[in-house]
């Protein structure tokens, strides 16, 4: 549980990083995205439960299209490090996650890097 409420503490950051640059953000969601991997590679975390979180809905579901990004970067940045560990359920409930976010022009580019993560590429 240590670990998680870490990671709770961190995801509430990224949605207060809008006086930061974008590479000090890009680092930030970077570092918890990798936590966040590890986690879920561990054992410790399902990529559904990280989902859950109330720090993480907040995020992705945030009027703040800044949260929002960082919301939707960090799930992709997740998918793209725990792709070969993800339960086919876990894959279906993500990608059904993007395909609606499509809608939301302001994440395009942050939910296009997880349709990317999904496809498992992780060029570019």
């Amino acid at each position: 549980m240590g670990a998680e409420s870490g990671l709770a503490e961190r995801l509430l950051a990224l949605g207060d990083a809008r006086d930061e640059d974008e590479v000090d953000r890009e680092q930030r969601r970077l570092e918890v995205a990798k936590d966040a991997s590890d986690l879920v590679l561990q054992g410790r975390l399902s990529l559904l439960h990280l989902v859950a979180m109330k720090q993480t809905k907040h995020l992705l579901t945030s009027d703040s299209k800044l949260a929002r990004t960082e919301g939707t970067l960090l799930l992709a940045e997740v998918v793209k490090g725990t792709l070969t560990v993800l339960t086919k359920h876990e894959v279906d409930h993500v990608l059904a996650f993007f395909c609606e976010r499509l809608k939301d022009w302001h994440t395009l580019r942050a939910t296009l890097s997880g349709c990317r993560a999904l496809l498992g590429n992780t060029e570019g």
